[in-house]
């Protein structure tokens, strides 16, 4: 790069800096953008984005760690953001660095940045402007977990840090589990938001920052698909448009995945984390397998450590990403090897020893063995996917790597296949675990999950080997051909998502839309009917006039509705949850009053406030509350306009 150019990047990103001070909305996102383009590393804009990434969240993991000490303010925020772009800056001034010029863009970014922005298009146009009752709806609806991820995130935000105090004196809630994720989303909010934000207001924000963490997820897979087609198209006898060519292809088919594919589920489900950590992964294992010592030796580090706070389980997929760096470092230098060697694996093992220590701690398990059971005795919760091809995953990444060595990739070939298997792997560890509790291992939440994560790292293993064989077929065609197998492979592609020739609305009987359209008609549908958000909001509200008073809608739906006044009203500890999860079913009556008499003898300190909309359910409850002082037991009105 001359030095003309240098001043100019040098520039650019210092106007970046100047306006997330000045102009924080208009700076963080001119931050993000300068990520992609201006750092030394990567040889594309995509390839920059996705190392700019996983930096990114592995410092979180480093800086911000769960239950950390650093206060979430404007100031720690944006030191962070734009510590890391003035860090790739300086890296600039490197002789050895400073002559990387600035890459040229290609189609594969192209496809990738695209499948980005309408990823996240879509949602973000659905929740911007909507009222909070009617995206509490929508979340409430769509996804179980959505409370579970909005917890932390509306914790860290409010409280100003990932150490949360709780009402009751117990533990929070959600304190010790992987937060990387929703403590990124709490970082660009106290960037963006205001000084004073209450935690009804931010359930609109945390919608927006999960669906572009969820579309950021998709280009990363958009491009590992396209990059990949591009490296083993070159070991075949395809011309230089040819390559490109299988790489576009390769690109689109994971990017229309990531639109209309299973993967959608997913994000509305609230499982946004998991996603990441899988993408995570398969960024960090690629990463590596490309560039080995010049990127792998901080890559794996870094990503594993935000795996971890991610989806813990995951990260037995980068092992041997960790042993061929290692492998490669030595052969360059034994001691350079032998040190990263030694620093990562010590870093590691205190890193799991620290998290099991603190999941076990928050749970009610007394060893590593029946922790697994527990989780592995889940058996709902779990969104759709193609437990067949997930099933033959790991055999169909074994095949790929074979043919993938056997061109000389070798590297390429154990990195790309290997976390395919050891999510399987994982697969088979969880079942252990069900089968001792009587679950079924393919009802079992666990198990499924991490069938689903080995499919969504095989996806673009698959649309790359698939472009290949695409563009080699037609190269030996005629033109007219080859158009027609194009255009009949998309409209075969999108029918198999329901969209050629029906009305997604007035799908035929035994005819379902593609999960990206059916996630979007389902959000919209409860958008529309926004009741239950209504009830949940308007409870928060006389909720928060006693914040104290643990909230008990008493004409609502049970367990989930009050897990969302609550986060709407306090920081949620782990006896309250407990507490909802031992009243009985809704509709409320006799029993539940029962068990909130045991709770409340059980646990002096206890303080809890009964809802009601209903004038003779509200006389009721009052009649029943006068044996209680009013510093025990409240029964407030909510009135729903």
């Amino acid at each position: 790069m001359t030095t003309r150019s240098l001043v100019v990047v040098n520039a650019l990103a210092l106007i970046a800096l100047i306006a997330l001070i000045a102009v924080p909305h208009v700076g963080l996102a001119l931050v993000a953008l300068a990520l992609i383009a201006l750092p030394p590393w990567g040889r594309t804009y995509a390839e920059r984005a996705v190392i700019s990434g996983v930096i990114l969240v592995g410092a979180i993991a480093i800086i911000f760690p769960r239950a950390g000490a650093i206060s979430f303010d404007r100031v720690s925020a944006s030191a962070l953001f734009g510590g890391l772009l003035a860090l790739a800056m300086l890296l600039r001034f490197i002789p050895g660095v400073r002559s990387r010029a600035m890459p040229r863009l290609n189609g594969v970014d192209v496809v990738a940045g695209l499948a980005t922005v309408l990823v996240a298009a879509v949602p973000i146009k659905t929740y911007f402007g909507l009222t909070s009752e009617q995206a509490v709806a929508s979340l409430f609806q769509t996804g179980w977990d959505n409370q579970g991820h909005f917890v932390p995130f509306a914790n860290t935000v409010m409280q100003g840090g990932s150490q949360w105090v709780t009402a009751d004196g117990s533990i929070a809630w959600n304190q010790w589990y992987p937060a990387v994720h929703t403590n990124l989303w709490s970082l660009a909010q106290v960037v963006v938001g205001t000084d004073t934000p209450d935690r009804i207001s931010l359930v609109i924000p945390y919608a927006l920052w999960v669906a572009l963490s969820f579309a950021a997820c998709v280009g990363v897979f958009t491009w590992i698909a396209g990059d990949l087609a591009k490296v083993v198209a070159r070991k075949t006898e395809l011309s230089k448009k040819g390559v490109a060519g299988a790489g576009i292809l390769a690109a689109l088919g994971s990017a229309l995945f990531g639109i209309f594919g299973s993967i959608q589920f997913l994000y509305s489900a609230g499982f946004t984390n998991f996603v990441m950590a899988v993408a995570v992964v398969a960024a960090t294992t690629y990463l590596s397998a490309k560039e080995p010592v010049r990127v792998g030796w901080f890559v794996v580090p870094l990503g594993a450590l935000a795996t971890v706070g991610l989806w813990t389980p995951l990260v037995i997929a980068l092992v041997p990403a960790g042993i061929v760096i290692a492998i490669k470092l030595i052969r360059v230098k034994i001691w350079w090897g032998i040190i990263w060697l030694v620093a990562v694996s010590a870093v590691a093992l205190i890193t799991l020893i620290s998290q099991a220590e603190a999941v076990l701690g928050a749970s009610d398990s007394e060893s590593a063995g029946s922790f697994n059971e527990s989780l592995s005795s889940v058996g709902v919760g779990m969104t759709g996917f193609n437990l067949t091809l997930a099933m033959f995953a790991p055999l169909i990444a074994v095949f790929i790597g074979i043919s993938l060595w056997r061109r000389g990739l070798r590297v390429l070939a154990i990195l790309i296949s290997a976390p395919v298997i050891l999510s399987a792997g994982l697969a088979v560890i969880f079942a252990v675990g069900a089968d001792a509790t009587g679950v079924s291992r393919l009802t079992s939440y666990y198990v499924l999950k991490s069938l689903n994560a080995s499919l969504l790292l095989l996806i673009p293993l698959l649309m790359a080997v698939g472009a290949i064989g695409l563009v080699v077929l037609i190269r030996h065609l005629g033109k007219l051909n080859a158009i027609f197998i194009s255009v009949t492979v998309f409209v075969v592609g999108a029918s198999s998502f329901g969209f050629i020739g029906f009305n997604a609305n007035q799908l035929a009987a035994n005819f379902e839309a593609a999960p990206g359209i059916a996630v979007a008609l389902e959000r919209d549908r409860w958008i529309n009917n926004p009741e239950i958000g209504e009830k949940i909001v308007q409870a928060a509200r006389v909720a928060q006039q006693n914040p104290d008073f643990t909230p008990i809608a008493w004409e609502g739906v049970g367990t989930l509705e009050n897990l969302w006044v609550l986060a709407l009203t306090n920081v949620v500890s782990s006896e309250q949850t407990l507490f909802y999860a031992e009243l009985p079913d809704a509709p409320y009556g006799e029993p539940a009053l029962a068990e909130i008499t045991r709770y409340t003898y059980a646990n002096p300190t206890s303080r809890v406030q009964l809802l009601w909309t209903s004038p003779e359910v509200g006389a009721g409850l009052q009649q029943w509350a006068a044996s209680y002082p009013p510093e025990r037991v409240l029964t407030p009105e909510v009135v729903i306009p």
